[in-house]
C-alpha cells in the first residue's frame, strides 16, 4: 500500500481519515464516547494486502472494523472448493460472532488492498457484557450479515445468468488471488482463470451464450477477456451484479 495519501496527507494521516469515515458508517457510530474508549485502548491498525487470508473457520479472531478495502467472506467445502457467502466493505465489522460463539464459523480473505482497526477480542466482549449499547450494535451487524446471506442463496437458486456469472467469477478471482499470494507472488490483478466451456458448466448454461454475457460485461467495463481468462476490472460493480442483480 501507499505509504501517502492526497494532497501530501501521510500514511497514519490518511488512515485516521478513513478511519473515522468507517466509524461514522459503520454499527459503532451510536456507542457512546466512553464506551469507544474503552474498545480504542488496545485496538491496532493493520493493512493487509490482497489475497491474504484473514483467518479461517476455526479460528478466533479478533474482532475488526473494516476500514477500507473489501474483505471475502466464505466457507470450504469437504472437497476444497471455497464458496462466497458475502463480502464486508468500509464500516462493517468482522469476526463478531466469535464474542458471542467462540471460534469462527467461516473464513476472511482480503479481497482487495485493505485496512482493519482490529479490537481486542477480550475488551469487546468485556465491554459487550456491561455494555447494552455495545451488544446492540453487534446484534444489528450479525443481523445484516445475515440477511446477506439470504440474499446470496436467493441469488444463487433464483438469480439470472448475468448475476451467477459474476459471482462465479469472483469465487475464481479470489482462490486464484490467495493461490498466488501464498506461493510468494504479489496479488496483481484480479484474474479468474476459466474458459468460456468452464464457466458455462458452473453456472449451468452453455459456451455461446456465455460468450454473449461477457461480452456484454466488457461493454460496460466490469471485465477483460485475455488468454488467461477473465479480468475483474471493476470487481465492486461485479460484485453488485452477484449479489443485488437477480
Amino acid at each position: 500500500m501507499s505509504t501517502a495519501g492526497t494532497d501530501g496527507l501521510g500514511a497514519d494521516d490518511e488512515f485516521d481519515l478513513a478511519l473515522d469515515a468507517a466509524l461514522q458508517a459503520s454499527e459503532l457510530a451510536t456507542l457512546p464516547a466512553a464506551v469507544m474508549a474503552r474498545l480504542r485502548l488496545d485496538a491496532v491498525r493493520a493493512e493487509v494486502p490482497a489475497g491474504r487470508v484473514l483467518y479461517r473457520a476455526g479460528d478466533q479472531p479478533r474482532p475488526a472494523l473494516v476500514v477500507s478495502g473489501m474483505v471475502r467472506l466464505f466457507i470450504t467445502t469437504p472437497e476444497g472448493r471455497e464458496v462466497n457467502l458475502a463480502y464486508a466493505r468500509s464500516g462493517e465489522l468482522i469476526g463478531v460472532a466469535g464474542i458471542i460463539d467462540g471460534p469462527s464459523q467461516v473464513s476472511a480473505q482480503a479481497f482487495t488492498d485493505t485496512r482493519l482497526w482490529r479490537f481486542g477480542l477480550s475488551s469487546m466482549r468485556d465491554v459487550a457484557a456491561s455494555q447494552p449499547t455495545l451488544a446492540l450494535a453487534l446484534a444489528r451487524q450479525l443481523l445484516d450479515r445475515l440477511y446477506r446471506v439470504i440474499v446470496e442463496v436467493r441469488g444463487a437458486t433464483f438469480g439470472d445468468l448475468r448475476s451467477r456469472v459474476a459471482r462465479h467469477l469472483l469465487d475464481l478471482a479470489a482462490e486464484q488471488q490467495a493461490d498466488h499470494v501464498e506461493a510468494g507472488g504479489h496479488a496483481g490483478e484480479l484474474l479468474a482463470p476459466v474458459t468460456h466451456q468452464q464457466l458455462a458448466d458452473a453456472v449451468g448454461s452453455v459456451r455461446q451464450t456465455i460468450g454473449k454475457v461477457l461480452a456484454k460485461l466488457h461493454t460496460d467495463g466490469l471485465v477483460e477477456q485475455t488468454r488467461h481468462g477473465v479480468v475483474l476490472v471493476d470487481p465492486e460493480a461485479l460484485r453488485a451484479e452477484g449479489w443485488d442483480g437477480s
